[in-house]
């Protein structure tokens, strides 16, 4: 790059920065590239993210062999470099973080794609991110790259799939254009594939889609060992020959019982007699795993069908056959025909059959290639026959229809009736195969456990039958626990010849037909418990799109339709023997979900929705990142998890789970370990602020004074920040108010020296608190209004809703209730655009004590019994509590002094044994209204004394207080008697006094 002379400067516009593609400045539409050396390595790190990073990540990002004080000097040295280039604008800098914001094509991209702007989306991407750029960098770096590059593309032909379905009808010219574009980026897509044949179709290009798919189903052949999906080879085929019969999927749905010998599938055989034997359907193929009870349904449907066909239904059994011309002799032999002469065998059946009105029934079909071809010579010739053909995948045949078939239905977990239990299918399958072993079998004391092994192997019959035959052996619940961690124990002893029916042979004969990238891709999908993605599946098995594609095909992976896919229990179970190194396969594991965490440590500045709906839909693969990184004691990956998995269980209010998750990091990182000091830090405060939100005070407090003992010593300013906070927080809750605030006023003074604007606005509102607390209104109100001020500013989403409550308490306490409406009302409206859950308990539970003040009843029941809900959804015992004096008051105004009992009572019962002091008295108040109320005037002036005397009544309950005496009305008689009879009493026990006073009523 060209510097400026010195002592001069430049006035011009600053560039854009484009990093899809080779990265370079925009400079007038042309692009100065930047080469791949460590300023700018770190400069388009800094702008990907784009929020504010911690110095710490980026030094042990690109500095990782080296002592993190040697590291953080580096980075020194690498940001003075920086500060030395032209065309760069300022890199933000605190004591801890660093951010750097320029406009740049990532943060368009991810706008585009947040307003399913498509046409821009698929434009601003220009190629792999920072294309050339991991070039002499450090390995977390390029591993960081290789993360970004991956999940960017995923997104791009995510909005290139939306953009082709647009245009594929209206715009089919464009369509083709642009399929064949995404074609060029990756030849062996198949979804762009799909849409530019069906553009071309449209277009009268058939020869040309043709050829293209012959292309595409080479370049398939020769790269990953598999054919095309059977989907991608019906629209060849329909290009090919147009079809007038429309194709159509049937879904099985649950079945009612069946008779004994063959249970359940009754819709499924209502709807095979339905499409054969008298609809348009002329090729039925259910597809289904091995041990699905394809072959089962089958049979049943064959009993059911065969008066309907005039010249027979007829079993052909396929599995020990070998080749189409055996095919058509066996169903030669079963119409008792014999192969005569040289003319091929399948000429011989379409004489036989070609007037014929017959069912063929094809067992076990999917190790024969070439079958789709043979079944549409057949149909094309023989116009009365009907085929029902049974395989573990689609046939791929012209006139296909389909029956996919999954696992018996299932109760649910929180069924418990037995009779509930025993009406589903798949318990009383289990029922049925046990009784045949052992005829005393009690089904109904039997049936949770039952139910239990069902939901476990998902409804499979065969799994189901093989565990029945153990009853004789085990209980029930040995055997449904054992069969969570092997099947080997319903699996028949290799000499038994019932061998051949087992769950590991049904696999093996599956597994046989797969080529070696399908069965290293399977392999590798067994690391995923539950559902996953296409990206994960290619970035840690090397699975990409086609690849499942041909898994689904056969039944051995699971698609939902929503770009999700999954394993049989049973499939996991089985092909995990064939992972070759199962301890490396968790980590790569562990490593691609740590960045997926990792992409969210800084929470509160991304879209909240979004990133919570990603992270829940990742939980159960998180918890198992994390299962991994304590497994390994690695302080690197806690590290790098913990911020986004505290941000999103204090975002939820699933605060106990976060707890759980980060004590038991605590219990396995060294005390010791000097390197992981900074980790120990993270970790303390990140515990503390759940168990904040949990209402342990005491245990917050213990926790971050800890850290604050770690961070002082390790010089971890964040660390130092964090932990004064969260010491300031539990003081206040526990009535401490002098001694928060000087934790409070330290915490801020280390903000101010930082320049850290976000502390700023955090430790003034915490010291606002205390201040409206302790009366100090027009201070508290300036403190909240600069804190405000700093959040709009930032765009923390998170941070404004939390200063939006705080300063709408405060003009609750002012008795401005207009004004605490409008700061209630504008923050549960952004927690609820945003997805903040638990801040929107608490604006829920303001609303109703606000409405309630204002006269609007109706509303304020409203808003608290949504509050208690969702409190309890959430697991918040605070504000639950709240709600609850909530509607006692709303009982106390429309005269229902039952229902205001009931409430108060249930209100101190849950914050009684606790820290909730200030909850207590909140209670006591609410209580004093009620008497008054009902012209108890003497018990409800000595309650509100008693609440005005204790040390940790605010000044808002003083002055409510005050007011609730004063309209009593007292003489001085009056006066004096309430005044000692409140001296005279401890707070604990009038509130234990209470307790009983209203459980007595």
């Amino acid at each position: 790059m060209k510097r400026s002379a010195p002592g001069t400067t430049t006035q011009q516009a600053l560039p854009g920065l484009c990093m899809f593609g080779s990265p370079g400045f925009d400079t007038s539409g042309a692009r100065e590239p930047l080469p791949a050396e460590r300023p700018y390595q770190l400069l388009a790190y800094l702008a990907c993210r784009g929020g504010w990073v911690s110095r710490e990540v980026v030094a042990t990002l690109f500095w990782p062999e080296r002592e993190l004080s040697t590291s953080r000097a580096n980075l020194r040295f690498v940001l003075v470099q920086i500060k030395r280039l032209e065309r760069v604008h300022s890199v933000e800098t605190r004591t801890d973080s660093l951010r750097w914001t320029i406009d740049n094509d990532v943060r368009r991209f991810e706008s585009a794609l947040a307003d399913r702007r498509w046409p821009d989306a698929i434009d601003t991407y220009a190629g792999p991110l920072l294309e050339g750029f991991e070039r002499g960098a450090p390995a977390p770096f390029a591993e960081w790259l290789q993360f970004e590059r991956m999940r960017l593309h995923a997104q791009w032909h995510d909005a290139l799939a939306a953009r082709l379905a647009q245009q594929v009808s209206d715009e089919p010219e464009a369509c083709a254009a642009l399929a064949a574009r995404a074609l060029r980026t990756d030849a062996l897509d198949e979804m762009a594939l799909g849409f530019r044949l069906r553009a071309l179709a449209g277009l009268g290009r058939g020869d040309e889609a043709r050829r293209d798919y012959r292309d595409y189903a080479a370049r398939l052949a020769t790269e990953l060992g598999v054919e095309p999906s059977a989907a991608l080879r019906e629209l060849a085929r329909q290009i090919a020959q147009p079809r007038t019969a429309t194709q159509r999927t049937v879904v099985a749905q649950p079945a009612s019982p069946g008779e004994p010998g063959f249970v359940g599938r009754r819709v499924e055989l209502a709807r095979i007699r339905e499409l054969l034997a008298g609809g348009d359907c002329r090729l039925l193929t259910i597809t289904g795993l091995g041990g699905v009870g394809k072959s089962a349904l089958a049979r049943a449907a064959l009993r059911g069908l065969a008066g309907e066909f005039p010249a027979g239904a007829v079993w052909i059994a396929l599995d020990d056959l070998h080749s189409l011309d055996q095919v058509a002799q066996r169903c030669l032999a079963a119409f008792g025909v014999e192969l005569r002469g040289s003319d091929p065998a399948l000429q011989q059946l379409v004489e036989r059959l070609r007037a014929a009105v017959v069912l063929l029934v094809l067992d076990n079909a999917e190790h024969l290639g070439g079958l789709d071809r043979w079944v549409d010579e057949l149909l094309w010739a023989c116009g009365g026959i009907r085929l029902l053909i049974t395989s573990r995948g689609r046939v791929g045949a012209a006139e296909e229809w389909l029956l996919p078939l999954e696992g018996l239905p299932v109760p649910d977990a929180d069924e418990t009736e037995p009779d509930v239990l025993r009406a589903y299918d798949s318990v009383r399958l289990f029922e049925v195969r046990a009784r045949a072993q052992q005829p005393a079998y009690d089904a109904a004391a039997g049936a949770a456990d039952a139910a239990a092994l069902a939901r476990a192997m998902e409804g499979l019959p065969l799994a189901l039958e093989l565990a029945a035959t153990r009853v004789r052996l085990l209980p029930l619940a040995e055997i449904a626990r054992d069969l969570a961690e092997s099947i080997d124990i319903i699996e028949p002893a290799s000499d038994d010849p019932a061998r051949r029916h087992s769950l590991r042979a049904s696999f093996e004969h599956s597994w046989r037909l797969l080529a070696p990238r399908e069965r290293h891709a399977l392999a590798a999908c067994t690391v995923f418990d539950g559902t996953f993605s296409r990206e994960a599946a290619h970035a840690i098995g090397d699975a990409p799109l086609a690849l499942l594609a041909s898994l689904v095909d056969k039944s051995l992976v699971r698609a939902d339709g929503s770009g999700r896919f999954s394993l049989h229990a049973l499939i996991r179970q089985c092909a995990a023997h064939y992972v070759d190194d199962a301890a490396l396969l968790r980590r790569q594991h562990a490593e691609y979900f740590t960045r997926v965490l990792e992409r969210h440590a800084e929470f509160r500045q991304t879209d909240h929705r979004r990133v919570i709906a990603e992270v829940e839909l990742e939980l159960t693969h998180c918890r198992a990142a994390w299962k991994q990184a304590l497994a390994d004691r690695s302080a690197t990956w806690i590290d790098r998890m913990a911020p986004a998995l505290r941000h999103f269980f204090e975002a939820t209010g699933r605060w106990s789970e976060g707890v759980e998750l980060l004590s038991a990091a605590l219990a396995v990182l060294d005390a010791h370990d000097t390197a992981g000091q900074a980790t120990r830090v993270k970790v303390c405060n990140a515990l503390a602020a759940l168990l904040w939100r949990r209402a342990d005070f005491a245990a917050a407090e213990l926790r971050a004074t800890e850290a604050l003992a770690m961070a002082r010593a390790a010089g971890e300013r964040r660390g130092i920040k964090a932990a004064l906070n969260l010491i300031g927080m539990s003081l206040w809750q526990m009535g401490r108010y002098d001694e928060a605030r000087g934790y409070y006023e330290e915490a801020l003074s280390h903000a101010h020296a930082d320049g850290d604007r976000e502390g700023v606005s955090k430790f003034n509102s915490n010291l606002a608190i205390i201040e409206k607390i302790q009366g100090h209104y027009t201070r508290a109100a300036e403190l909240y209004e600069e804190a405000l001020a700093i959040e709009r500013e930032s765009g923390d989403q998170r941070g404004l809703v939390t200063r939006l409550n705080n300063l709408g308490n405060l003009h609750r306490a002012r008795r401005d209730w207009t004004a605490a409406m409008r700061c209630f009302e504008e923050g549960l409206q952004l927690a609820q655009t945003c997805g903040l859950a638990a801040p929107a308990v608490f604006l829920l539970v303001n609303l109703a004590l606000t409405t309630l003040e204002l006269g609007q009843l109706e509303r304020c029941e409203h808003f608290a019994r949504q509050g208690l809900e969702q409190a309890r959804t959430h697991g918040e015992p605070l504000i639950g509590i709240m709600a609850l004096l909530a509607l006692a008051r709303l009982a106390t105004r429309r005269g229902d002094h039952r229902q205001a009992d009931e409430h108060t009572l249930q209100a101190l019962v849950r914050a009684q044994g606790k820290t909730y002091i200030l909850c207590e008295l909140a209670a006591l108040h609410v209580r004093a209204e009620a008497l008054a109320a009902r012209g108890q005037r003497l018990q409800a002036a000595t309650l509100w004394r008693i609440v005005m005397r204790h040390p940790l009544c605010d000044a808002m309950e003083l002055a409510d207080a005050e007011d609730g005496v004063a309209r009593l009305g007292l003489n001085v008689s009056e006066d004096e008697t309430t005044r000692t009879a409140g001296e005279n009493t401890s707070f604990e026990a009038l509130v234990d006094a209470t307790v009983a006073q209203l459980s007595s009523c």
